[in-house]
């Protein structure tokens, strides 16, 4: 009887592996420009084999995940380091209180994760300062998917500016 028990736990557990288990992921390289006038820059990414991206664009397709907006952006700004983070944060997050509202984590290597809860959606970022600015991945996904954040931040944190 203590057999079959153990066997059940051993397939229950196994099965379960195969429903929660992580995708693979592949490093990909994506281009983006910072505007019109800027030279585009090279940035690199673990992308999980499930997630799609749109052809030449780096906006991805999550399954499950519907209603919400995964991309990469970059933008150029002048200052230094933590001056070009601080501006890119609040051209996306607003200055002052509006900011405030905004949970802000900070991550190794001058990085910094934000989220905030707005009517809709959850409005999360990761800003990754580059020699002429901040690199950003992008969520904006619904409410009822914000199980799906911590995933998304995974990834995100795997953003590196310059090809391999």
């Amino acid at each position: 009887m203590l057999r079959w028990i153990a066997a059940a736990a051993l397939v229950a557990a196994c099965g379960s592996d195969r429903q929660t288990g992580t995708a693979e992921s592949h490093m990909s390289t994506f281009h983006l420009k910072p505007n019109s006038n800027a030279p585009s820059i090279a940035v690199t990414m673990a992308v999980p084999s499930t997630w799609t991206a749109a052809p030449d664009q780096p906006v991805f397709t999550l399954p499950g995940l519907d209603g919400g907006r995964i991309t990469l952006a970059a933008l150029e700004l002048k200052g230094d380091e933590s001056e070009r983070i601080q501006t890119a944060i609040e051209l996306q997050y607003g200055e002052g209180d509006a900011a405030k509202d905004a949970q802000r984590t900070e991550l190794s290597g001058g990085r910094v994760w934000m989220e905030r809860k707005e009517l809709r959606m959850i409005h999360a970022r990761v800003f990754v300062p580059y020699d002429r600015g901040v690199v950003m991945g992008v969520a904006l996904i619904p409410h009822a998917a914000a199980q799906r954040l911590p995933e998304i931040r995974r990834v995100f944190e795997t953003l590196a500016v310059g090809a391999p």
